[in-house]
């Protein structure tokens, strides 16, 4: 969760940006879950009897065209904060949504 790198350094004081999102979904199948974390990252005690039935991971960043704000906007208005990423991750869900809902019909 952030904002874009800019296009130039040191960056404008005029420059605005959109927030930036990563969100990673992994669906595990074939319960009781035996999950551990290993350095850092979550995953099954046993691949085998805990296959991976959905993985996906969605960037939301410029290329999205969501709403601009200046850096000082974010920091001063905490609205603006919680109205911008909120609807990263709004979009950020949909698309794992419905790339679940696509695949579940293509297997």
């Amino acid at each position: 969760m952030g904002v874009d790198n800019p296009p130039q350094w040191p960056p404008s004081m005029d420059m605005s940006y959109p927030p930036t999102i990563t969100i990673s979904a992994t669906l595990i199948g074939n319960p009781p879950f035996e999950i551990v974390r290993t350095e850092g990252k979550v995953q099954a005690l046993d691949p085998t009897n805990h296959p991976i039935l959905y993985q996906r991971v969605e960037l939301i960043s410029n290329k999205d065209k969501l709403p601009r704000h200046f850096s000082r906007q974010y920091s001063d208005d905490p609205e603006v904060f919680k109205t911008s990423f909120q609807e990263a991750i709004d979009l950020a869900v949909k698309r794992i949504a419905d790339s679940w809902a696509t695949e579940k019909v293509s297997r």
